[in-house]
């Protein structure tokens, strides 16, 4: 029956890992395993490295780096901005010379006199 508490353990962790927003650590730090200075080191943090923070509370941020979770103190984590999206409008279409619309060429295509309309010539 060990089975349906590990189930119950993995449905609440799952969902909270999809709601960490990107942060950013403001120093070289540790990575406690417990909110506490005293607490185990689980491992070493760069400074400007890229974490994702879950939540912050009593001075001290849930977060993950590495596949590794732990706490780090509030003041050595800075959120990011949101990314912006960022829309740009397609270059405008470049037609050859004596092109004049669609379906449409000017002098020059097929000869003296001829124009093209439609799929037809025309003399």
């Amino acid at each position: 029956m060990r089975v349906i508490p590990l189930t119950l353990l993995l449905a609440a962790i799952v969902p909270s890992l999809a709601l960490a927003d990107p942060a950013i650590t403001t120093r070289s730090t540790t990575m406690r395993a417990a909110p506490s200075p005293k607490a185990r080191p689980v491992q070493q943090v760069p400074m400007d490295a890229e974490i994702d923070l879950n939540y912050c509370a009593r001075n001290w941020c849930y977060v993950s780096w590495r596949n590794r979770f732990g706490y780090l103190h509030v003041n050595t984590v800075a959120a990011l901005p949101p990314r912006r999206r960022i829309y740009v409008m397609p270059p405008p279409p470049i037609y050859p010379p004596g092109y004049w619309g669609p379906g449409y060429w000017g002098p020059g295509y097929g000869g003296p006199g001829f124009y093209h309309r439609g799929g037809h010539r025309h003399r």
